[in-house]
């Protein structure tokens, strides 16, 4: 072989070799390049979870509370309904109150008017004399019930 083959031959190896090298260092730093982006990926991943959790936290509870507003509107809107009838229901009962009252006012008047009618009608008569068996059956001054004796009724022995 010449030597000027063999020099070419060497220089192509030894540009061959720096050429590899260079390779390697290049393959060597994207390795390490890949590394530390994947190390960054996961820091930054531990950096946030802390937040992902606390988003997904405020969102599950405004979702929550949502939920309860909505329920405790509609809780809200029967209440009303329910205080909308039992007002028309008491407007109903004052209503009716106050046609019996007005009713008992009537009925108390006309018994007044009869008693005053009465007791004026008792006031402008002589009482009535009783009749003979009435006076029969009152007890005397003398009699011995009128004295505290011991007496029976309908045939039952005095009591001791």
């Amino acid at each position: 072989m010449s030597s000027s083959l063999t020099t070419s031959l060497v220089g192509v190896a030894f540009t061959l070799a720096a050429i590899l090298v260079q390779l390697g260092r290049v393959l060597q730093r994207a390795d390490q390049n890949e590394a530390s982006l994947k190390e960054l990926k996961e820091r930054r991943e531990k950096e946030l979870k802390p937040q992902a959790d606390l988003i997904a936290a405020v969102h599950q509870r405004t979702h929550d509370l949502s939920s309860a507003i909505q329920g405790a509107s509609a809780h809200h809107t029967l209440l009303e309904s329910r205080i909308a009838h039992a007002e028309a229901a008491g407007a109903e009962l004052r209503h009716r109150q106050s046609g019996s009252a007005s009713e008992l006012r009537a009925v108390l008047a006309e018994v007044l008017d009869r008693l005053a009618r009465v007791e004026t009608a008792m006031a402008h008569s002589s009482p009535p004399s009783l009749p003979a068996e009435a006076v029969a059956l009152s007890p005397s001054r003398t009699s011995p019930a009128r004295r505290g004796a011991p007496h029976t009724l309908a045939g039952t022995p005095p009591r001791r």
